[in-house]
């Protein structure tokens, strides 16, 4: 009786082409469902918010090239994991989102070498803030600049 040859069946150990690429969509899809960045102000104690605007204005010249960088990485990536076509695709469908993110990063960066950090206010506080005009908004973020809160803020300066 003739034996047929044996057929080893070697299961693919890489996944399609078409299957990564639809991974990289929906990764990339969720992330443009990301919240969108509430409003913050550097913060280091000893610091004004004269000084703190300061740095701010010393490191704008930095977001242009960080907004760059970062959609021209993304864009590598895209074609690395999603091909030639799905890949940019997403890319330039997110593209805004992706440069004012490497954008805020660049910015980020450049404040914390000067030894700011970021603080998100919190939604209390960004209400607070919005009521006030002129020079109370003023002393009121100098005061979040410095580390205080909102509690803290009404405590000192005896606001309701």
């Amino acid at each position: 009786m003739p034996t047929k040859p044996c057929r080893a069946v070697v299961p693919n150990r890489f996944p399609s082409r078409t299957l990564s690429g639809l991974a990289f969509a929906a990764v990339l899809g969720l992330s443009a469902c990301a919240k969108t960045p509430v409003p913050s102000v550097p913060a280091q104690p000893g610091k004004s918010i004269s000084e703190a605007h300061e740095a701010v204005r010393i490191c704008g010249p930095r977001a242009p090239a960080g907004g760059k960088n970062a959609v021209t990485g993304s864009y590598i990536g895209g074609v690395l994991w999603g091909g030639l076509i799905i890949g940019p695709a997403i890319i330039a469908a997110n593209e805004h989102h992706i440069r004012a993110n490497g954008e805020r990063r660049a910015i980020d960066k450049c404040l914390e070498e000067q030894g700011y950090t970021r603080r998100e206010m919190t939604p209390e506080e960004i209400k607070f803030l919005n009521a006030l005009y002129g020079y109370q908004r003023q002393i009121f973020l100098d005061h979040l600049v410095t580390g205080g809160t909102l509690a803290g803020f009404k405590q000192e300066y005896d606001v309701q």
